[in-house]
Parts: structure tokens; C-alpha cells; sequence
């Protein structure tokens, strides 16, 4: 006896629903596996990216503390430059007083009517290149001739 012929095309029916049910879980297996993949690669991606810009970060911050000495100092140094020239000026005040000063009083003694005698010898440390810089009216004070 053998199995009736509408049994035989529902079993072979059935047999190939399951064939392409299985064909298409396949294909939706296959295709979340490729969608799993492209997303790893993604994340990866990213990963590495968020990493570079993470070092990359640290060494902004290293940049920018190395700046911030590096402004420090030079403020440093400006500060002191800025003195050390306050210092010249008020020598050059107190320069430019005292030779004020001296040429007054050689006025006042070439008015008064002769040239009173020396009384500031030559400094020895004085060497004669540095005499022939003075002006003339600083040789007078140290007696020397002019």
C-alpha cells in the first residue's frame, strides 16, 4: 500500500516551505553576520580614532603647559630687563646731574676770574684711551691739559 498522492504533495510542499524558510534565514543569518561585521569594523574605527585624538589631546596639553612656563619665564625676563634699564636711566639721571654740576662749578670758577689750582688729581685707574673719551670740560676738572 502506499502513501496517497495528496499526502506525498503536502509533505513535499511543506519540505520545500522549509527549504526556502530555512534559504532565508540563512541569507538574514548571513546577513546580520556581514552587519555585525561592518559595525565592528565601525567601532574600531572609532575606537582608534578616539584614541589618536586622545594622545593627541594629552600632548595639546603638554604643549600648552610647556607654553605657559615658557610665557612665565619670558615675563621673568622681561621684568628684569625692564629693571635693569629703570637702573640705567636713573645712572644716566645721576650722571647727567653730576655733570650738570661740574660744568656749573668750572663756570663759576672761570667767571670768578682765573682758574684756581687742581684739586682733583687723575684717578689711576683711568687709562689715557679712557681720558680721550672724556669731554673736555671733565679733563679740566682732573687737571689734566687741554
Amino acid at each position: 500500500m502506499g502513501v496517497p498522492y495528496r499526502t506525498l504533495l503536502r509533505i513535499e510542499k511543506h519540505f520545500k516551505a522549509e527549504q526556502v524558510a530555512r534559504r532565508k534565514a540563512e541569507e538574514a543569518a548571513a546577513a546580520a553576520d556581514r552587519q555585525v561585521q561592518a559595525e565592528r569594523e565601525v567601532r574600531e574605527k572609532l575606537e582608534l580614532e578616539l584614541k589618536n585624538r586622545s594622545a593627541e589631546g594629552e600632548r595639546t596639553a603638554a604643549l600648552k603647559a610647556a607654553l605657559a612656563a615658557e610665557r612665565g619665564a619670558l615675563e621673568a625676563e622681561r621684568t628684569k630687563v625692564e629693571a635693569q634699564i629703570e637702573e640705567a636711566r636713573s645712572d644716566a639721571r645721576r650722571s647727567a646731574e653730576a655733570l650738570a654740576r661740574a660744568e656749573e662749578a668750572i663756570r663759576q670758577e672761570e667767571t670768578a676770574g682765573g682758574r684756581a689750582p687742581c684739586a682733583s688729581p687723575v684717578p689711576a685707574s683711568l687709562s689715557q684711551e679712557q681720558l680721550n673719551w672724556l669731554p673736555p670740560l671733565c679733563t679740566r676738572t682732573l687737571c689734566l691739559s687741554v
